[in-house]
């Protein structure tokens, strides 16, 4: 079994220091949420490789080098001449409030379908795999030109057996306003086979008051299983026919929620593609973020991965 995720990885700088500390000393990283759970799922024993566009740059490279060390395949990362990755920067306050600053609007990856020739290549590329992860922030990515040409590529993937993966992931920064985000999401849920939202991403973008109500609109869309997350409160399970809630760990000693979702996703699939019930998988999910939650950064050292 081989799984694909197509999104962006960008580099990561966080200050060194205190909380609040205005040092012009940074860490750097790099952060992607999809990239996060393809690297998951390596560790958890799924063969996956990631789709994105990069330059030809040395911190490019340094990229691949780091995917390539984590068992994240690379074959399908496109390089660009002359061009750079994006990058964000974290600021955290007092209080330990994160706060995100982006220069991504000219990342390679936004040009990755623009060329037709190579765009069919791709998705044939992809036909072989048995699945395709994807976020709603790699939808932000393909604004314009490439919305019709990602559309059809995933259409065609569907048609072919390829079982399509949708974190809702909404990101407001990413989108002109929630009518075009609306618009894209309700796109792919129609072509998606099994969706991961978080419930406050779909609160704010579409107003559902409930977990029950999310699982709903996205089974009338098509979507034949859903799993909600809430947090620290657990998440639904749903294939149309019956739900159930599985609770998640209780911590007491929360340090970073960064990877909290992208992680549970990585857990969920693991075992997903297993064969195994939709609460069992979400159970998974729950182990891995429980252990991440407690550790800085959203990919955490391998040393403290669950058994």
């Amino acid at each position: 079994m081989k799984v694909a995720a197509l999104g962006e990885c960008m580099l990561e700088f966080s200050r060194l220091g205190a909380n609040g500390d205005n040092s012009n000393h940074f860490k750097m990283s790099y952060g992607g949420d999809t990239l996060n759970t393809a690297a998951y799922l390596n560790r958890l024993g799924v063969d996956t490789d990631y789709v994105t566009a990069l330059g030809d740059d040395p911190y490019s490279q340094m990229l691949i080098d780091n995917w390539q060390q984590e068992g994240i395949g690379t074959d399908l990362v496109r390089r660009m001449h002359n061009r750079v990755p994006g990058l964000y920067m974290i600021e955290t306050d007092e209080t330990g409030e994160r706060s995100f600053h982006y220069w991504r609007d000219n990342a390679p990856v936004r040009d990755l379908l623009n060329d037709a020739t190579e765009t069919d290549k791709l998705f044939e590329q992809l036909s072989g795999y048995h699945a395709l992860y994807l976020s709603g922030i790699t939808l932000s990515l393909f604004q314009g030109a490439a919305w019709q040409p990602l559309l059809d590529g995933l259409a065609k993937l569907k048609a072919a057996g390829v079982e399509i993966i949708f974190d809702g992931n909404y990101r407001p920064k990413g989108w002109p306003n929630k009518t075009a985000a609306q618009n894209a999401f309700n796109q792919v849920l129609a072509i998606a086979t099994l969706c991961l939202p978080t419930f406050e991403d779909e609160q704010d973008l579409f107003g559902d008051e409930t977990p029950q109500q999310t699982a709903a609109r996205m089974h009338s869309a098509g979507v034949a299983k859903v799993v909600v997350k809430q947090g620290a409160d657990g998440c639904l399970t749903s294939d149309g026919a019956s739900q159930s809630w599985v609770a998640a760990h209780k911590i007491a000693n929360v340090i970073d929620t960064t990877g909290a979702g992208d992680s549970f996703n990585g857990g969920f699939l693991s075992q997903y593609f297993k064969g195994r019930s939709l609460a069992d998988c979400a159970q998974c999910g729950h182990d891995l973020a429980s252990v991440v939650i407690q550790h800085r950064g959203a990919i955490i050292d391998k040393a403290y991965m669950p058994n």
